[in-house]
């Protein structure tokens, strides 16, 4: 073969191998599903039967005749039926088992086993005369070599080796890692020869005597050594991208392991097992589909077969471990695009060709895959510059119909591939450099190999000038922040009030001014085409969007949980029913939110008190202000969730922040408050987080984001704005005890109102010196104070009662 890349070729295990330091390792492909919905593609439907109830795994079965069947479970039993005409499958058998959502099958010899998570032991089936009789037996107790008798009630997944040896994954009470045991004596009375319960197993694929774990919580596979089954151990292990490894399948030729994680959006991944002790992650497949989720993988000459939930059954070409590329399907489900829905399992096992597959909602479905071909593209990117490579460089092909996407390595190598013959469109993008657009031709089973080359744009200088609107003197200290889609650059104004950015690519660009006590300015739609200097002007006035570090602070009774300002999106929620992008519309990608959004370990429950605090506000030259911003919590046990206003001293509560499960923030919120007498030279923003700590201990986590606050000056508009002079109350919030003192001489009846107008305490007779008010038995939440018959209503917050 002559090779076109201009670097080193290395021996591989899967053959030759295009590197310069680093082996092509790590690279995700990306295919769209196809632009008009197509349900099939290389595969036909001969078939398809919907029994009654929902279904769960599926198996297949070959009888001494040459006929196939198909074994499919139900959430109620077995049904078998006869494929010997694969467009008219006929039922010849259904075994009741207990009503279980798992069923999993697997065959040894002329011997069907079926596991459940249903209880009621193991199921045994002779398949021996499937058109006549299906003798079976439950499995309840399994006997080991020392004559040891252990009870077998449930598992939840199962495998057979091709010694016919039956593993069980997840047992219950034996094996909770798994069970090995022997059915050559007798299939209806299996031998246990081993078993491991270190910890929960999900599946297994065991090759000679090596075994290969999905270990679903620990988010791991493993690798076990079964020399001698009655002390299996651990050789080595290794995290999975999604960090919930559901299922494993190895080739039985070459050291390639390919696992999923049971999480939406995640890579089906190919593991490099050829240097044990450095394992690689070859390559990764992922639809694009962010909320689909895939579940088991089959591996059968040269193709992966995938059931991948609400998509239906992929088939991956997978001849280049290195380069999986997807090269037909069959959407077994068209009724929802995300959730547990759709085709739960596959068997592409029978030497007729035929491919079955379950869905859960839908049934059995007969197929039959053409053998459909990968084309293949080995593509070096270089920079026209300097010829240095380009890396992270995304490389895409498409057609009328498909749609493939990769990256370029840290040698600037992708390797991809395509499943159509004929034109196909070849696009290079990165950040910086010019599109590169060529058309090339592609035949079934052959390698492309090419060189391109990348121009980068030109480079300018902007220089920015921040001003004082009102006085016209340059403002030092103002962060400024330039950036588009592709990048973001920061600089800062020096004493003469400029900033610069040397060196910014060209094209469409929005800038960002900030400083503390100016509101904050944006310019969008900046063309950049040579070196540019611009003049703004901040006026007065306090706004933040978070694009900016304007020094908010974060207090927090739990180490492990504070409050970070960063970009929402980058945390890679497809959807969910919490905010996942900051609010639209403002400066940048930014907001705060709390450091466990992403975390589901109880640990990361927040346990007790979290403030996010503004820096200092002098709102003494405005006698109203109109308060803005959006916030958004969820979550917590006997939590208090609130924004308060605090002038120096005192504490104005805003709202309670309304919970919901959009996925998005709460509409925003605007307040306009009176300042009446109260001091407020240095007041300050917050937003109060509590969160019980016996919440650890009911899995409850509680969650927040905020983002887009401003607080501007405003004249009176009406007499019913809030008013923050009376009583004055301290401290605010309250653990125990609350001092007022009261507003004047008079004799004053005081009340303790809760969110619901309902009176909780109440004190007469209040007069003279400072009076404590014992709160210590109201529960933690927004409270309100009345003097009755002067002063108007003061609010305060109960957080807690002291041990």
């Amino acid at each position: 073969m002559r090779h076109l890349f201009p670097f080193i070729v290395l021996q591989h295990p899967f053959g030759t191998m295009y590197t310069g330091s680093h082996f092509l390792i790590s690279c995700v492909c990306i295919f769209s599903l196809p632009l008009a919905g197509q349900r099939a593609f290389h595969t036909e439907l001969l078939s398809q039967v919907r029994p009654a109830e929902h279904s769960s795994s599926i198996w297949g079965y070959t009888d001494d005749q040459g006929v196939d069947y198909a074994l499919l479970g139900t959430t109620m039993g077995l049904r078998v039926y006869s494929l010997e005409n694969p467009r008219k499958p006929v039922e010849v058998g259904f075994i009741p088992g207990n009503p279980s959502a798992w069923r999993e099958i697997k065959t040894s010899g002329h011997f069907a086993y079926v596991a459940t998570e249903g209880g009621g032991g193991l199921l045994a089936i002779d398949l021996s005369a499937p058109r006549d009789s299906l003798p079976y037996r439950f499995i309840k107790t399994v006997t080991n070599l020392h004559g040891v008798e252990f009870a077998l009630e449930s598992a939840h997944t199962l495998f057979v080796d091709k010694r016919g040896r039956i593993f069980l994954a997840g047992a219950r009470p034996t094996g909770y890692g798994f069970v090995l045991l022997d059915p050559s004596k007798d299939p209806y009375e299996p031998v246990l020869l081993g078993e491991s319960s270190e910890t929960y197993i999900h599946e297994v694929y065991v090759f000679r005597d090596t075994l290969y774990a999905a270990e679903l919580f620990n988010g791991v596979f493993s690798i076990w050594n079964l020399a001698d089954p009655e002390k299996p151990f651990r050789l080595t292990d290794q995290p999975t991208g999604g960090h919930f490894a559901h299922s494993v399948w190895k080739e039985p030729n070459r050291q390639v392991l390919y696992t999923t994680d049971e999480v939406e959006g995640t890579a089906i991944e190919i593991w490099d097992l050829s240097q044990p002790d450095r394992i690689i992650r070859a390559a990764g497949f992922r639809l694009n589909a962010p909320s689909s989720i895939p579940h088991n993988v089959f591996y059968h000459q040269e193709r992966l077969y995938v059931s991948h939930y609400t998509e239906g059954l992929r088939i991956l070409d997978v001849r280049d471990p290195y380069n999986p590329v997807e090269v037909a399907w069959y959407d077994t489900h068209e009724e929802y695009t995300s959730g547990f829905h759709g085709c739960w399992s596959a068997y592409p096992f029978f030497a007729s060709g035929l491919v079955i597959a379950s869905d859960i909602e839908n049934g059995l479905f007969v197929l039959r895959y053409d053998g459909n071909e990968a084309a293949t593209l080995h593509l070096n990117v270089r920079s026209s510059y300097d010829s240095l490579p380009v890396p992270n460089a995304r490389v895409t092909l498409r057609s009328e119909r498909l749609s493939t996407e990769t990256q370029t390595n840290a040698s600037g190598l992708a390797r991809t591939g395509f499943a159509e013959t004929g034109n196909v469109q070849l696009e290079v993008s990165k950040k910086g450099y010019r599109h590169y657009l060529d058309t090339l031709s592609f035949n079934k089973d052959t390698t492309l190999q090419r060189t391109i080359f990348l121009d980068e744009l030109p480079r300018h200088t902007l220089h920015v000038v921040a001003k004082d609107g009102r006085s016209g003197d340059p403002l030092g200290a103002v962060h400024a922040a330039l950036f588009n889609s592709d990048f973001l650059y920061r600089s800062s104004t020096d004493d003469t009030g400029v900033a610069g950015f040397s060196g910014s690519h060209e094209g469409t660009w929005s800038l960002s001014l900030a400083k503390w006590g100016y509101a904050a300015t944006i310019l969008n739609g900046i063309s950049l085409r040579s070196d540019t200097i611009l003049e703004l002007d901040l006026y007065p006035g306090y706004a933040d969007d978070f694009l900016h570090d304007l020094s908010w602070t974060n207090a927090s009774e739990d180490p492990a949980v504070s409050w970070i300002r960063a970009d929402l999106g980058a945390l890679g929620f497809s959807s969910s029913n919490f905010p996942t992008r900051d609010v639209p519309g403002d400066a940048g990608e930014y907001c705060y939110f709390t450091s466990n959004y992403d975390a589901s370990d109880t640990a990361f429950s927040a346990k007790g008190h979290l403030v996010l605090r503004s820096p200092p506000m002098d709102l003494s030259k405005w006698d109203a202000v109109e308060i803005g911003y959006q916030a958004w919590s969820y979550g917590g046990y006997a939590s208090t969730k609130y924004c308060v206003l605090r002038l120096n001293d005192s504490l104005h509560v805003l709202e309670a922040i309304p919970e919901n499960l959009s996925g998005q923030f709460n509409p925003r919120s605007v307040f306009r408050v009176n300042l009446g007498s109260a001091r407020r030279d240095s007041s300050h923003f917050e937003v109060w987080l509590y969160n019980h700590p016996d919440s650890f201990y009911h899995s409850i986590r509680l969650l927040a984001a905020f983002d887009a606050f401003s607080c501007k000056g405003v004249p009176l508009s009406t007499d019913q704005s809030p008013d923050v002079s009376g009583c004055r109350i301290w401290p605010n919030p309250v653990v125990d005890q609350l001092i007022v003192a009261p507003c004047g001489d008079e004799q004053q009846v005081l009340r303790v109102l809760d969110s619901q107008g309902r009176e909780r305490v109440r004190r007469p007779n209040a007069r003279g010196s400072n009076i404590i008010l014992d709160l210590k038995d109201l529960e933690p939440g927004y409270y309100l104070l009345q003097a009755l018959p002067l002063g108007p209503s003061q609010a305060f917050i109960k957080i807690g009662t002291r041990n």
